[in-house]
């Protein structure tokens, strides 16, 4: 199985990204949201890997990636948490890069 890298990217006001990037390819999708919704980023992540056809994320991602910014402090911040809890959960290396 070829295990891939999800990318979370909260850097850009209003919006969240979400890409996985396998051996050869990148898969990218961007959502709108406003602060109010941040209740609504795991939801997104949800259909972003549906689809992409990930059904069991604990197997088939190899690496968290974050980005430290620059950005808002709170979308900076609901990004890390939302990285670092899949990170534990699903027992996958984080890594916080720089944008």
């Amino acid at each position: 199985m070829n295990k891939k890298i999800l990318s979370i990217d909260t850097t850009d006001y209003g919006s969240i990204e979400f890409s996985l990037t396998g051996q050869s390819e990148t898969q990218k999708r961007s959502y709108k949201i406003t602060p109010q919704e941040s209740d609504k980023i795991l939801d997104y992540l949800e259909i972003f890997f549906k689809a992409e056809k990930i059904s069991h994320p604990e197997l088939e991602i190899k690496k968290i990636y974050i980005y430290k910014g620059p950005g808002s402090f709170t979308g900076l911040r609901i990004g890390a948490a939302i990285a670092q809890a899949l990170s534990l959960a699903w027992r996958i290396p984080l890594q916080v890069l720089k944008k």
